[in-house]
């Protein structure tokens, strides 16, 4: 299973799976979550933890800042899709 270019941000938890199970788990952001960012995920090396820094969040305008390090953050595309 291939995870990539993704916000885990401000929930109850980030990524989670019942095993270890993801193959490729980069180029994600996980932040301010409650529980664990990553749960039997391993997050890869272009992965995150940093503050997406929404435009508002509290008024549900998640768009990204100009200034977010999660722009251009996303990575290369997995073999074959790109």
């Amino acid at each position: 299973v291939t995870l990539r270019g993704n916000l885990f941000t401000f929930g109850s938890s980030g990524v989670a799976a019942a095993t270890n199970s993801l193959a490729d788990a980069d180029f994600n952001g996980a932040f301010g979550n409650t529980g664990p960012d990553y749960s039997e995920v391993t997050p890869g090396a272009g992965s995150q933890a940093a503050d997406p820094r929404f435009v508002n969040r509290q008024a549900g305008n998640h768009h990204l800042r100009a200034d977010s390090p999660a722009i251009d953050a996303g990575g290369p595309p997995p073999d074959g899709l790109g």
